[in-house]
C-alpha cells in the first residue's frame, strides 16, 4: 500500500482495524478529510487517538469533566454550609421566619407606644381629647398589615427550603 494514495474508508478501516462505518463517522466528524491520502488519514487518526487517550478529546470526556466539576462545586457548597452551621453563622429558614415575626411584633408595639405618647402629649399641651377609635382605625390597620406581612414572609422562608 502506498501511503500517498488517495484514501478510501474500507481500506483504511482494514489498515487500522476498524469498520468502514466507524471510519465514515470520523470522516463526517471532520477528523478525516475526504480526498486526503492514507498518510494524512493515518496522521489525523492517530492524533485523535492520542488526544482521547490523554483525556483531551471526545464528548464523553468533556461530559465527565463537567460532571466532576459540578459534583466538586456541590460538595464545596455543602461543606461550606456545614461549616457555617458549625460556627453558628447559618440561620435556618424557620429561625429567620420566627425572627421576622418577633421583630414585626416588637416594631408594632413600639409604634403603638410611640403613637400613644404623641396623643397624650397633644392632649396635654392643647387641652383636647383625641378619639382613640379613629386613631386605631388608621394606625391599627397599618400595624396589622406589617404583622401580616411578616407572618407571610416568615412562612414563605420555610417553604423555599
Amino acid at each position: 500500500m502506498n501511503l500517498d494514495d488517495r484514501a478510501n474508508q474500507t481500506t483504511f478501516g482494514d489498515l487500522v482495524g476498524a469498520s468502514q462505518q466507524a471510519i465514515s463517522k470520523h470522516v463526517h466528524a471532520g477528523t478525516l478529510l475526504e480526498g486526503d491520502t492514507y498518510r494524512g488519514w493515518l496522521s489525523a487518526y492517530t492524533e485523535k487517538l492520542r488526544e482521547e487517550a490523554a483525556g483531551r478529546g471526545g464528548s464523553q470526556q468533556e461530559t465527565l469533566s463537567k460532571a466532576k466539576t459540578e459534583e466538586s462545586q456541590v460538595k464545596t457548597s455543602l461543606n461550606r454550609l456545614e461549616y457555617n452551621k458549625k460556627i453558628g453563622v447559618l440561620v435556618s429558614s424557620d429561625e429567620a421566619g420566627a425572627a421576622l415575626t418577633d421583630w414585626a411584633g416588637y416594631a408594632n408595639r413600639e409604634y403603638k407606644s410611640g403613637l400613644e405618647k404623641i396623643i397624650q402629649s397633644l392632649e396635654g399641651e392643647h387641652g383636647i381629647s383625641i378619639d382613640r377609635a379613629m386613631v386605631n382605625k388608621i394606625a391599627g390597620s397599618t400595624t396589622e398589615r406589617i404583622q401580616s406581612y411578616a407572618h407571610k414572609l416568615g412562612a414563605s422562608l420555610g417553604e423555599s427550603v
